[in-house]
């Protein structure tokens, strides 16, 4: 059940600049030091699901939800030009991290942010997509919701939680900055 989180964290990773935001210094150390209170919230409860099972039926939901959005954008006759261009866009940026080459990366995740962007725009204008979007949305926030709710309550978690919590904020801040 996690592989579909990991693969999604990946791409969201590998798009860092995706929704507009430009690299900085100060969100790049930000967003570090988010990956280190991370890590050490995964060490202290590898898996919250395991402890919790109204959050892993939260997750499992959400999953569902953001499949049959996926689904229904790939599928919709609408955005089939869009999706060949978002197809090319993942190709070269894969070919760009195969090779090293960081310049060539970054044209790569800038033009893959543009397109995702485009692509969400014109999803979002779509009657029968807008349904599914939305439950998309509720579902994921529930999960996240849920998780830093039982996060923020676990004694070996609640210290990171709320560093974690902290960190968000900042990171927010530093991105309406940079609009």
């Amino acid at each position: 059940m996690r592989k579909p989180v990991a693969l999604s964290i990946a791409i969201a990773a590998l798009c860092s600049c995706a929704w507009g935001a430009e690299p900085s210094p100060k969100l790049d150390e930000l967003r570090k030091e988010r990956r280190e209170v991370d890590k050490e919230i995964r060490k202290a409860v590898p898996n919250p699901n395991d402890r919790d099972p109204q959050l892993a039926k939260l997750q499992e939901a959400s999953l569902e939800a953001l499949r049959a959005y996926e689904k229904a954008i790939n599928d919709h006759p609408a955005l089939q030009a869009i999706k060949k261009e978002m197809e090319t866009a993942t190709s070269k940026l894969t070919t760009a991290v195969a090779s090293g080459d960081m310049n060539a990366r970054e044209t790569a995740k800038q033009e893959l942010s543009v397109i995702m962007n485009r692509r969400s725009e014109l999803a979002a204008k779509e009657p029968d997509l807008q349904a599914l979007m939305k439950a998309n949305n509720d579902a994921g926030a529930a999960y996240f919701a849920k998780r830093k709710e039982l996060l923020a309550s676990w004694p070996e978690t609640k210290a990171n939680a709320a560093k974690l919590e902290e960190l968000n904020a900042r990171i927010q801040e530093e991105l309406r900055k940079q609009r």
